[in-house]
């Protein structure tokens, strides 16, 4: 039996053929193959961007707050609505929601309620106050890039 007949891993022959030592020159050659095509390995369809033109996700949200009516009267019927948009591009994806209390009563309870979406970036609260007062509206916005909260006041008369 030759002295290399039998691969001690597999029991095969064939194998042997592939276990030659690798010399330091080929090592060396390999390596630097794999260094050159290292830079070749970026992700496919991914742009880059200079410094004048910025990633549009880089761009911070607008949030504009609005109350309709703009008088809001205790007890009646009221829509809180924040519109989104990221530039000129309405956000339609985003969850929003409204925290509410009086101004009166920083330490009171806070009512936190989802907004309803109208798929044309605007997110809207309907409900009544039966108080009158100063009121403080944490509007909440979380979109897959981020979380953004912007601070308001209206007055229920």
């Amino acid at each position: 039996m030759p002295r290399h007949s039998r691969d001690y891993y597999t029991g095969s022959t064939y194998w042997n053929r592939f276990r030659k030592p690798i010399g330091i020159a080929r090592l060396f050659s390999l390596l630097l193959l794999l260094t050159a095509m290292l830079p070749a390995c970026g992700k496919p369809g991914t742009a880059s961007y200079s410094a004048e033109s910025p990633a549009p996700e880089s761009e911070e949200l607008t949030i504009t707050f609005s109350t309709i009516p703009q008088t809001i009267t205790a007890n009646q019927t009221a829509q809180l609505t924040a519109k989104i948009t990221r530039g000129s591009t309405p956000i339609k994806d985003a969850s929003v929601g409204f925290e509410i209390w009086r101004q009166d009563e920083p330490d009171g309870e806070h009512l936190q309620q989802a907004a309803e979406p109208d798929n044309q970036g605007s997110y809207r609260l309907k409900g009544s106050f039966t108080d009158k007062g100063a009121y403080s509206v944490v509007i909440h916005v979380t979109t897959a890039q981020t979380h953004e909260m912007k601070m308001e006041s209206f007055e229920v008369h």
